[in-house]
């Protein structure tokens, strides 16, 4: 799709996101991001058994690892609301929850959001999707804390890494994630990864968004987080 390789690279060999996996049960986010699907994303969000995706998903790795022992390293944004599906399903998994301004979160998934449903849509904004992707983001810092809160999620199971951390100090960040998951960080993956930095620019590849054109109210919206990034001191960022 043009231009989306700003917002994210993609290559016939590159990473994917989990959601592609549980797109096979139509109970997936990647449904209601790529296309305007209140109904849908309304039922995801509040009614779905989100069991039988991650069951699905188990399924699908095991039979891409059938004869290959090893160890999954998997990513998708969309965890955050099923966390406890997830761990239900993979109760030896270790998470890596990263924590960024929800402001500017919001601001930069809308926009990636808005930019996919043009592929289907001749109306699709910036201002459309914010509305939606502020609600979804509150919903799912909310569910983190409380399953925090109320045991459903053990804090061990979790490393917290605040991304102002990690852009300060990369290598400091990613070996205390080593550490924290008894693996070695050799120096072939250090220089593999310090290859990977200096050639992918991250939030340099481009202007892409600005909280201008999401159309909401940061001090609103910044009261309504003020608990999330109290409770993991996540610094507010400059909006533009």
């Amino acid at each position: 799709m043009p231009g989306f390789m700003k917002f994210r690279p993609m290559s016939a060999r590159g990473r994917q996101e989990c959601v592609r996996i549980t797109g096979g049960t139509f109970c997936s986010m990647i449904f209601p991001t790529q296309y305007r699907l209140p109904s849908d994303q309304h039922w995801l969000m509040y009614e779905a058994d989100h069991a039988v995706p991650y069951r699905h998903h188990r399924q699908y790795l095991q039979h891409l690892q059938s004869g290959v022992p090893g160890q999954w390293l998997l990513k998708s944004p969309a965890h955050l609301w099923t966390l406890d599906k997830l761990l239900a399903e993979y109760p030896d998994a270790i998470l890596v929850q990263t924590h960024r301004d929800p402001l500017v979160v919001i601001s930069s998934i809308s926009a990636r959001i808005a930019h996919l449903q043009k592929l289907a849509s001749d109306t699709a904004t910036v201002r459309r999707t914010a509305g939606q992707c502020a609600a979804e983001n509150l919903l799912g810092l909310d569910r983190l804390m409380t399953w925090a809160d109320d045991g459903q999620i053990a804090q061990d199971r979790i490393i917290n890494v605040r991304f102002a951390d990690f852009t300060r100090d990369p290598f400091a960040t990613i070996g205390t994630i080593y550490e924290r998951l008894g693996q070695e960080l050799t120096p072939v993956a250090e220089q593999l990864m310090r290859e990977h930095l200096s050639n992918n620019a991250g939030d340099g590849r481009g202007k892409r968004y600005t909280w201008t054109d999401t159309g909401l109210d940061a001090a609103e919206l910044r009261e309504k987080v003020r608990a999330y990034q109290e409770r993991y001191d996540v610094p507010s960022e400059q909006l533009h």
